[in-house]
Order: structure tokens, then sequence, then C-alpha cells
């Protein structure tokens, strides 16, 4: 959900009265400061992988809460901070969603697996944009309109939801480290269990 401010930036550069030069400049300083955000979390998550991926990524989802919660607040400044701390928690979840992928599922679907949290990806960027079609046309959009002075807020909540979905899979689907991680913890009783649920009995070495 990188992409909704992209989507958003028009409506939100026409409630706070920006200029075109304003409305560049400011665009850009959102996009450079969430891409930073992604470059810093991708870039030193691996400091506390120790903890196990599946800690991380909750880890991941808590720091992605904040950072939302943080740009909903209606002030330029707060949205850039906001937005880096977001950007944080999406270059931890390109480290280590991957990582648990790739440590966790059988060699035999281990492909597919990973190519299908691409497809998920490209399915979020979609589903940004087209939430995003509910702004309408700017320029014509009455600026007291709610497409204007509120639509934004939904969304930068949107990631929130695919938050909160996610962490209720973790719990209730897949509450378990990945047997890399389990091994090298020493936590040999979990990973026995893990085993035995990700493969048959005989295929156990």
């Amino acid at each position: 959900m990188i992409g909704s401010w992209n989507v958003a930036s028009g409506a939100y550069g026409k409630k706070d009265g920006w200029d075109d030069d304003e409305q560049t400049n400011k665009v850009l300083i959102i996009q450079s400061l969430t891409t930073a955000g992604a470059a810093v979390g991708a870039l030193f998550s691996g400091n506390i992988a120790f903890l196990g991926r599946w800690n991380c990524i909750m880890i991941a989802n808590l720091v992605l809460c904040v950072g939302v919660g943080i740009t909903l607040i209606d002030d330029f400044v707060v949205l850039c901070i906001g937005r880096f701390i977001y950007g944080i928690s999406v270059g931890a979840f390109s480290v280590f969603c991957p990582k648990y992928i790739s440590e966790t599922a059988p060699i035999e679907v281990k492909g597919p697996a990973g190519a299908l949290s691409q497809v998920c990806i490209t399915f979020g960027i979609l589903v940004a944009f087209t939430v995003g079609l509910g702004i309408g046309d700017v320029d014509e959009d009455d600026v007291d309109s709610f497409e204007i002075q509120d639509y934004w807020y939904i969304l930068f909540a949107l990631p929130l939801i695919f938050s909160t979905i996610q962490i209720i899979f973790l719990y209730c689907i897949f509450p378990y480290d990945t047997p890399v991680s389990l091994k090298q913890n020493g936590n040999l009783e979990d990973l026995n269990k893990l085993m035995n649920n990700i493969y048959k009995s005989e295929e156990i070495a």
C-alpha cells in the first residue's frame, strides 16, 4: 500500500491549498522519505533477525500501525514522520516475509510460494489505485467536498486492514517460526512439531 500517497497527493495538496510548485516539492519529499524509510528498514532489519522471523514480522506490523496512525494526523510535518516510519515497516516486510516463506515452504512448493508473494504485492498496489478512483477528478471536485477533505483518511488507513489480516493469519494459521530460526535458537521441540506438520514422517531426516 506504499502507493496510497501517489493516489491521495492531489486531493491532499488541494485541501491544504498548495500551488503547483508546492505540490511538486512536497509530493517528492513524501515519496523520498517513504523510500528512505524502506531502505533503512531493509538495511537494518537484520539486526533483529535473532528474534525469529515470526516475531520480526509482528514487530514490522506494529511499526506499520504506528506509522499509519501518525499519517492520519492532519499536518504535513507529522505526515512526513509517519510516512518515514511506515517506510521502515515496508523495508522490514521486504526482508522478513520472503525469508519466512523460503524457510518454511516445502521444497516442492517453494518456487510458487515465492512467486505468490510478488503477486500479492502487485495486488496491494492495484487495491490502492482502485480505491483511489473514489477521489475522482481533483481539479473538478469542490475544495470542501468529502473527496478532497476526508477521503485521504481512507487511503492512508488501508494498510491497517491488511496488517490486521496478516496478524490474524499469523496467530491462527501460522503460529510458529521458521525451521531455520527454531534450529538456530535451539528450540528443537517446536522444530520437530513444525517439521511433522510440514512433511510426512518418512520425509524427515
